[in-house]
């Protein structure tokens, strides 16, 4: 499956990284919830394969707030589902803690279903 980002009717961004997380393609996303007004997303990212250092994971969420910073949206805005590969899952986990800790709405989950709940639990 190649990258995506789309917007799905029913009020949020699903966006799939083919080859495990990519910065280029979170900033599509970020551009895609600047044009849509969405902050609601969904990122797959059971392709992933490497395991990343506790180091670089802790340092992740600030990136990525600068990132979106650079771009015109406040990280903070954003509610994010994350599909996680289940043998990467304590590594995900680490990054959810380390996001929340930066007031970011991160919850990490392997079932679409599930993720798809949580995401739309406050906008039914």
């Amino acid at each position: 499956m190649p990258n995506l980002v789309e917007y799905h009717e029913s009020g949020y961004l699903f966006v799939s990284y083919a080859d495990g997380f990519s910065l280029d393609v979170f900033r599509q996303m970020v551009a895609c919830v600047k044009e849509r007004n969405c902050f609601l997303v969904i990122e797959d990212v059971r392709s992933a394969v490497a395991k990343f250092s506790t180091t670089a994971i802790y340092e992740f969420p600030e990136q990525l707030a600068e990132v979106t910073m650079q771009m015109g949206v406040s990280i903070t805005q954003l509610k994010r589902a994350v599909i996680a590969p289940v043998h990467l899952l304590d590594d995900f986990r680490f990054f959810e803690t380390v996001s929340l800790n930066r007031s970011q709405s991160v919850h990490v989950f392997c079932d679409v279903d599930e993720a798809r709940a949580w995401l739309m639990s406050d906008h039914a």
